[in-house]
C-alpha cells in the first residue's frame, strides 16, 4: 500500500481526489495505478503509475476514487521482495505487484521506476521505506 506521507513544498498534504473509470476487479486503497484508455489499469513493476486510489472500490464499482501521482509526493510503503538493507537514498526501485496489483515495491533497480526517499533502517522484508514517483 502506498501512503501519501507528504507532499513536498506545498502547505497542504492533501491531495486532490478524482473519479475514474475502472475495470472489473476490487480495488485496494493505497494501489498504484496507470490511467490507459480513460480507465485506471494496473501496471507493470516497470511502468511509472499515474494515480494512486484514494479508498477501496468493489469489483462491480464502475468507478474509483483517486489521486494523479506528482513529483513532489512522498509516499511511504512496504518493500516486498529482496535485501532492504542493499537500498540505499536516490536508488531507482521496481514496483511490487501481487496478484497483478502494485502494493509495494522490491530491491530490483533494473528498470526502476520509484526513487528511495529514505530507508528508514529497512533490513527486512515488509519493512517500510518512503519512497518519490520522479
Amino acid at each position: 500500500m502506498f501512503k501519501l506521507i507528504k507532499i513536498l513544498n506545498r502547505g497542504t498534504n492533501v491531495p486532490e481526489p478524482i473519479r475514474l473509470n475502472k475495470g472489473a476487479r476490487a480495488i485496494v486503497r493505497g494501489e498504484a495505478f496507470v490511467l490507459t484508455g480513460g480507465k485506471v489499469t494496473s501496471p507493470s513493476a516497470t511502468t511509472l503509475p499515474t494515480h494512486i486510489a484514494l479508498c477501496e472500490a468493489d469489483a462491480d464499482d464502475t468507478t474509483a476514487i483517486c489521486a494523479q501521482i506528482c513529483p513532489e509526493m512522498v509516499f511511504e510503503c512496504p518493500v516486498k521482495d529482496g535485501t532492504p538493507s542493499s537500498l540505499v537514498v536516490g536508488n531507482k526501485v521496481c514496483l511490487a505487484l501481487e496478484g497483478g496489483s502494485a502494493l509495494g515495491v522490491n530491491t530490483t533497480t533494473t528498470s526502476g521506476v520509484a526513487t528511495v526517499y529514505d530507508t528508514l533502517g529497512a533490513t527486512n522484508i515488509g519493512d517500510k521505506i518512503l519512497i518519490t514517483f520522479r
